[in-house]
This record gives C-alpha cells, structure tokens and sequence, in this order.
C-alpha cells in the first residue's frame, strides 16, 4: 500500500484562482487534458466528415451542431479544472448552446419525419394518445389549451 508521502498522493500546488482541480495530481490533470484533446480531435473530424459530405444540408446542418456539444462540454470541464472564474463564463456559454442543441435535436427529429408540414398531415384527425401513470391522473381539457394558444381567455 502506498504511503501519503510517496508521489502517488503528491498534491499539486493550486493555481492562481484556484480551479476545482488545485487538489489533483498533475497527472490526473495531465489525463484530463489529453482526454479534451483527443474528444477536440474526434470531434473536429466528425464535423469534418459532415461538410465535406454535405449533401443533405436540412438534416446535416443540425447533426454538425449537435457534434459541437462533446467539444464544448470538454473543454468546459477541462477549463474548470484550471479556472473557476473561467468556468462560469464558459458554463454560462455551456448552458445556452446546450438549450440550443435540443432545439436542433427536436428539429432534426422533425426534419426525419419529412418536415413539419407532412407531420401535421400526418397526425391531422388522429385522436390523442393516453398518458403513462402518474401523468394520465393530471386533468386536461384541450379546449384551455387551444385558448390558451389563440390568447383568448375561457
């Protein structure tokens, strides 16, 4: 068993603003940031290999905003690790990409489905499905939502 003195358990000297990774190793950190270089490079090649293969650019323009999120996640943690100042920044940037990101999923779902006009013709005079338990014991009346759509008041 290793003692806490040998270089195992050596703590590295925190950095200036104290990230949250100032108790780590450099090793785990050294580790850390390979692991964001490799996720940039796997990343920036997936990306690549979609633009140069864009033939399909209503579905490919989202699946290219999509891959940007792992590179984006990586660097944030990595970031974090080095500079807590830094990370709320980056975080707050983070945050805002990712509600971006499910927007472009949600899209790319519709745009599968042959778009939204052929969904809605689709789905045109079928009636509702029922909820799962517990969400088919929460009462719905479609006639508020359909005003609540319009801006009337019921």
């Amino acid at each position: 068993m290793a003692e806490p003195s040998s270089p195992l358990f050596t703590i590295m000297a925190p950095p200036v603003d104290g990230g949250s990774g100032r108790s780590l190793p450099r090793s785990l950190l050294a580790l850390c940031t390979l692991a964001t270089i490799f996720t940039t490079i796997v990343s920036l090649y997936s990306i690549l290999l979609q633009l140069k293969n864009y033939y399909k650019p209503s579905l490919q323009r989202y699946v290219v905003r999509i891959l940007i999120m792992p590179l984006l996640y990586a660097v944030a943690s990595t970031i974090s690790l080095f500079s807590l100042q830094l990370a709320e920044m980056i975080d707050l940037m983070r945050d805002l990409y990712e509600a971006f990101v499910i927007y472009c999923f949600f899209s790319l779902l519709v745009e599968y489905l042959s778009g939204e006009g052929a969904m809605l013709v689709h789905l045109r005079g079928r009636p509702p499905k029922p909820h799962l338990f517990p969400l088919n014991l929460i009462p719905v009346s479609y006639t508020h939502l359909r005003a609540h759509e319009t801006g009337r008041n019921l």
